[in-house]
């Protein structure tokens, strides 16, 4: 076990599927479930998962077990209050991890080998950011040593960590994450997740 937790964001309207998009069927669970499934796999000690729009109804649907969730009530201006919101949360635990682990609920093609991955980087290079390469951009899944949050909590707005780590560009290491890029925000994306196994 891993001194490192996870954070699953899922706090979003998805606004673009025009209903709770963590609560769409998938794999016999939920979108979200799914996630926190993955996520349960990893050598992580602690799962979190930032709740806003639709809390009620996904904590009534889901069967999170030993997931802590967090209340984003802030959640309308973007990824970027989750992530704050966790960061607070978790300091404000009397012990807390040596690293965070950010990633989405709406990524149901990252896979917990992925995670195991960055965690063991995290394990050799203890102070170093670890984020995910998608080729143009650097995104989540993103690991945040403690010596980081600091920055954490100067975010702003629907970009998450994206402008933090690419100001960091030079001093983190990156994954190749194209294999997991897929991001389910329109109906469209939905179809296209579940058309295999149809």
């Amino acid at each position: 076990m891993s001194n490192v937790s996870i954070v699953i964001l899922a706090a979003g309207s998805a606004s673009r599927m025009g209903k709770p998009k963590q609560l769409l069927r998938y794999k016999n669970t939920t979108l979200l479930g799914h996630v926190i499934e993955v996520a349960k796999a990893t050598s992580a000690s602690k799962l979190y998962c930032t709740l806003g729009a639709y809390a009620e109804q996904i904590l009534k649907q889901l069967e999170g077990g030993k997931t802590r969730f967090i209340m984003n009530t802030d959640w309308r201006p973007g990824l970027s209050s989750s992530i704050i919101a966790a960061v607070k949360h978790i300091q404000s635990e009397e012990t807390q991890p040596n690293a965070l682990l950010f990633i989405l609920g709406d990524q149901p093609k990252v896979s917990s080998g992925y995670l195991n991955q960055m965690i063991h980087l995290h394990h050799e290079q203890p102070n170093t950011i670890i984020a995910s390469n998608y080729g143009e951009a650097i995104g989540v899944p993103s690991l945040f040593p403690k010596n980081k949050w600091r920055g954490l909590l100067q975010l702003e707005g629907d970009k998450g960590a994206r402008n933090y780590l690419r100001s960091h560009k030079d001093k983190l290491i990156s994954l190749d994450a194209r294999p997991f890029l897929m991001d389910i925000d329109t109906p469209e994306d939905y179809l296209q997740l579940i058309q295999p196994e149809t």
